[in-house]
């Protein structure tokens, strides 16, 4: 049985989209800003399970679009070095993970389909060698929220964008936490 693709592919897309703009709109307007104070304050109150309490914050943050590394670079200012690094790369791999799954669920896989010759090409990477291809962003673009809407609309498997984000993020986040850790002394 074969399914005509839709009349439309750039619609699903350009929703979400437009619905990821209209919510940090609405976060700006009505003052949402927080600081590392509060962010201290927060994880503080979460005890023993802080670390926990850090990885789904900077997930659900990465969904709205905040960048991940602010959240890496402050991880220092909020635990000891181990559990800094470790939440941070446990955060960054949930950060880059979770956007996948919603993301997908809402705007499909168009690029999987893509016919144009164009964009074929770019894509091929991301065919052929995935986990290598996703390794590479994700060490050069971290968990960035731009990065991560794009993977969404590939083809990419969700275990070889896990192992890819996973080995990928290894240096960024060493390097913003010791960065981070610089500074708090």
């Amino acid at each position: 049985m074969r399914t005509d693709p839709p009349a439309r592919p750039w619609l699903r897309p350009a929703l979400l989209a437009g619905a990821l703009l209209l919510c940090a709109g609405a976060a700006r307007l009505a003052g949402f800003n927080p600081g590392v104070d509060d962010l201290r304050a927060f994880i503080g109150q979460a005890g023993p399970l802080a670390p926990l309490a850090f990885i789904g914050l900077m997930a659900g943050a990465n969904v709205a679009q905040i960048p991940a590394w602010l959240f890496v670079a402050a991880s220092p200012l909020l635990f000891p070095p181990w559990l800094a690094w470790l939440s941070s790369w446990a955060g960054v791999v949930a950060a880059s993970c979770l956007p996948l799954l919603i993301f997908r669920r809402l705007g499909g896989q168009p690029l999987a389909q893509a016919q144009a010759p164009w964009l074929r090409r770019l894509l091929t990477g991301v065919d052929r060698a995935p986990v290598r291809t996703v390794a590479l962003l994700r060490g050069l673009f971290m968990a960035a929220p731009q990065l991560n809407l794009a993977l969404a609309l590939t083809g990419v498997g969700m275990g070889a964008h896990a192992l890819g984000t996973a080995v990928g993020v290894l240096v960024p986040v060493t390097f913003f936490v010791f960065a981070g850790g610089l500074f708090t002394g």
